[in-house]
């Protein structure tokens, strides 16, 4: 069988369209890749080229991988409505016109309390107010879950601390930040330009668990620094944490951009925390899962973080499997 180039699914009505349709169809039933090239007798590489053929031909990404198998994306739906009849075409690019338009679609995003407490909110509120139609699926977990869950594909972008890319994950914008001691601006070092950790040792301390993106950094700090680092309060829950710094003599640790509203009204200070080499540096990333294809929804998405909340692109890197399906 001769797999089929890009241009070849341009022609409207052509038997290679109706061959890579039908390879669609298997693969958007079974959602393996494997399996559907068992199923017809065919090579996973063919079903991979002829899957990324499809995606080139309507310049969306029409399925989810992840490291069990394949999901439809919203586009990837709105074509396997329509793929038993190739009549349907014509209805199958006015849905993915209304998803290009954002006049329909769902995003999936899952971030920490942080991320969500305040850029990611702030920039679904601005997109919604843009793109009505577009649904939003908002979740928090902690960041050593957020990779996993882009990778499953439960998720079509997450927002994390100090993210690391991975095979199936890329790192899309980044937002730079730094760790701060949050306090009510009546407390005795709400005047301080920065503050070390010894420093904070006669105060009643609150903060994120160990294993999050901020317990991680606190306790890489504390090492450093030789200081003993004994908590008051340890929870991963964000408002616990700002009501505990309500109080006078209280301190959270936290990432200024958690508590970004709170600064901005004065209502707390976040005096930034220092180590022997400066501010403790932080990273709010931003990841979906690697493949030169992104959903409309995603890529607007991305780019309201940057115009609303200040994120930077990450330049990615095309893995060679994938570069590989390109040159297919």
């Amino acid at each position: 069988m001769i797999s089929p180039t890009p241009s070849s699914l341009l022609g409207a009505r052509s038997n290679t369209l109706l061959t890579s349709y039908q390879i669609f169809s298997e693969l958007a039933g079974c959602k393996s890749m494997s399996e559907a090239a068992w199923n017809l007798d065919l090579d996973v590489s063919v079903v991979s080229r002829h899957i990324a053929a499809v995606e080139h031909t309507f310049g969306c990404l029409l399925f989810d991988r992840h490291g069990r198998g394949v999901r439809l994306t919203s586009a990837g739906q709105a074509v396997a409505e329509h793929i038993s009849a190739v009549q349907g075409e014509s209805r199958v690019r006015q849905q993915l016109s209304e998803l290009q338009d954002l006049r329909c679609g769902l995003l999936r995003i899952i971030g920490t309390d942080g991320a969500i407490a305040s850029p990611v909110s702030q920039a679904v509120t601005a997109f919604s107010a843009h793109y009505p139609g577009v649904l939003f699926e908002l979740y928090r977990a902690s960041s050593e879950l957020i990779l996993s869950a882009v990778k499953e594909g439960r998720a079509d972008i997450g927002a994390g601390l100090n993210l690391q890319p991975e095979a199936e994950v890329e790192l899309a914008s980044r937002l730079d930040d730094q760790l701060a001691a949050v306090m009510c601006p009546a407390h005795p070092l709400a005047s301080k330009s920065s503050v070390h950790l010894c420093e904070l040792s006669r105060y009643p301390i609150g903060t994120f668990e160990r294993n999050s993106g901020v317990g991680r950094a606190l306790q890489r700090l504390a090492k450093t620094e030789g200081v003993s680092h004994s908590p008051a309060l340890v929870t991963n829950a964000l408002d616990a944490l700002k009501h505990f710094c309500s109080v006078e003599t209280n301190i959270s640790l936290l990432c200024v951009h958690s508590v970004q509203a709170e600064i901005a009204t004065v209502a707390r200070v976040g005096v930034p925390l220092a180590g022997a080499n400066g501010p403790v540096r932080m990273r709010l990333d931003v990841c979906v899962a690697r493949n030169p294809l992104r959903s409309f929804a995603v890529s607007a998405f991305l780019k309201c973080l940057q115009e609303e909340c200040g994120f930077e692109p990450v330049q990615a890197e095309v893995g060679s499997a994938m570069k590989e399906i390109m040159a297919g």
